[in-house]
């Protein structure tokens, strides 16, 4: 028997993805994975600060209902460009980087037990630094900005391999010589569902991660393993952290 074709993006409505109904059923708590995922961001763009411009500018690549990777570059940063597709995501993103946003109280609480995040004052600084800008991350990008983050999109948006890696190159593509990034990942997926509505992933492992990274940056995997309140949803293995710098040649 032949097997089937995989969904490539192009195949999927993507302006039917639910996005505050996904930031329901993903972050409306913090659960303990994504807190060690916080505290390993926050760590890592504290440690490689002394590398960037004063004023750098950020972005986070596919950014849909997760603000937590803006939230961790707020204190690296003057701009932070959040790159989303959907027009869905475009309204949903507006309105909460418009305001505070009580239910990521939790994430920032997290944050500010850090020395770099303590005088932060969050919102209003998310209101002013932000820009959404609607974008492809299979279509390439400019390499301008000097730090980034792609936080469980590349494996999220297509079941095809190719694209999967595609999407990682054109992230790294985005970023200057030299700067840092995480990139996370749930390892094991072949799709999952928001709203009654299917998506398709690629079930990526560490070495899938390891062989689209390899020759563009300097890089360490971090296993994030289902925590023991349980796995977020079905269909899964655990998450995986990419923590690096982009290659200055």
């Amino acid at each position: 028997m032949l097997e089937s074709a995989p969904v490539r993006n192009a195949d999927v409505r993507w302006d039917d993805f639910d996005p505050e109904r996904y930031f329901r059923e993903n972050y409306r708590e913090l659960r303990d994975d994504d807190r060690q995922i916080l505290a390993l961001l926050s760590q890592h763009f504290a440690s490689t600060s002394k590398r960037r411009p004063r004023y750098a500018h950020g972005v986070d690549v596919g950014t849909g209902s997760n603000l937590y990777p803006t939230l961790a570059m707020l204190p690296f940063c003057s701009e932070i460009t959040l790159i989303e597709r959907s027009a869905a995501g475009i309204q949903w993103l507006s309105r909460e980087t418009g305001s505070a946003h009580k239910d990521w109280d939790p994430f920032w609480h997290l944050l500010e037990s850090y020395p770099r995040y303590a005088t932060v004052e969050p919102w209003s600084e998310v209101a002013l630094k932000t820009t959404i800008v609607q974008a492809d991350v299979l279509k390439p990008m400019p390499g301008s900005w000097d730090l980034g983050t792609m936080m469980f999109v590349a494996e999220s948006i297509t079941g095809d391999m190719s694209e999967f890696r595609l999407a990682i190159k054109n992230f790294l593509g985005s970023l200057k010589p030299g700067a840092p990034f995480a990139m996370a990942f749930m390892a094991g997926s072949e799709g999952y569902s928001v709203a009654d509505k299917w998506f398709p992933s690629v079930p990526v492992g560490r070495r899938d991660v390891a062989e689209a990274i390899a020759e563009a940056v300097d890089a360490e995997l971090v296993d994030i393993p289902i925590p023991d309140e349980g796995p977020l949803r079905e269909g899964y293995e655990g998450m995986i952290l990419a923590l690096g710098t982009k290659a200055l040649t």
